[in-house]
């Protein structure tokens, strides 16, 4: 855990719209400027104007240039966010992140060979999801809920090679080290059996996770040097967001559509 948030108040009502979805999605909206800015259609121009915004004389040979969108599922299994009631121990609600939407960018650059090539790859992900649980005593009676957030923003430096399948397909794979922030936000409201008091208690917490990836894809090319294709991606990560926020193994499997932009 690398830092966290703690109040709490008596509330009788329930929680807003997520807060972390308004991160999520500000992002997904500069990836999909970023990758404008980068359209297909390439004359000199265009790649001269893709050399200024990456702060170079002029675009290295060699060089790929990859987003993605897809979904990252994971086993409820390797994760620890159970919450106890603090009027009742028996009363407990777990929440579960088993399918995380996912959009990343990579940057490929070959180092040696050209049909047959293999090189350094780098690039930066970002998942979220949330969910809600809620748990009730043997009389039946709502005691404890819980809605958390769970961000997770990853940043991956690896080697990788390609191979061209003629001129309208590759298939590649990379592997290579990852580091995960991960941001962790719940809110858990409370009723008092005793006096019907709701309390809320909100959370908001840290961690740092280093872990490692392999994946692997195929692109179909079309027009000059620009693709679509899938992709599919082992990670594996621990985060410990501390007590009492809970911990996660970030072992899963993500699978994604891309589009490629070719030098």
């Amino acid at each position: 855990m690398i830092g966290s948030k703690n109040t709490r108040t008596a509330a009788p009502g329930s929680r807003a719209a997520p807060r972390i979805a308004g991160i999520w999605l500000v992002a997904a909206l500069l990836l999909v400027l970023g990758t404008a800015c980068v359209h297909p259609v390439r004359p000199d121009s265009e790649e001269e104007e893709l050399a200024a915004l990456l702060g170079l004389d002029e675009v290295p040979e060699g060089l790929t240039y990859q987003a993605w969108f897809g979904l990252t599922q994971l086993d409820g299994e390797d994760q620890d966010f159970e919450r106890t009631s603090s009027f009742d121990p028996t009363v407990r609600a777990a929440p579960e992140f088993s399918n995380m939407p996912l959009i990343g960018i990579a940057v490929q650059q070959d180092v040696v060979g050209e049909r047959i090539a293999a090189g350094a790859e780098g690039g930066v992900t970002l998942g979220w999801w949330f969910d809600r649980e809620s748990a009730r005593n043997n009389t039946g009676a709502l005691l404890l809920e819980v809605d958390s957030e769970l961000l997770m923003l990853e940043f991956f430096f690896g080697g990788f090679v390609s191979a061209d399948l003629g001129d309208a397909a590759r298939i590649y794979a990379g592997a290579g080290p990852l580091l995960y922030l991960g941001l962790y936000d719940t809110e858990i409201e409370e009723q008092d059996p005793a006096i019907g008091t709701v309390y809320e208690d909100d959370e908001t917490d840290a961690a740092l996770g280093a872990g490692v990836y392999a994946r692997a894809g195929f692109d179909f090319f079309f027009g000059d040097d620009s693709a679509m294709g899938i992709g599919v991606r082992q990670v594996i990560a621990d985060l410990d967001f501390g007590s009492p926020s809970g911990e996660i193994d970030f072992n899963g499997v993500q699978v994604f559509l891309t589009w490629t932009l070719r030098f």
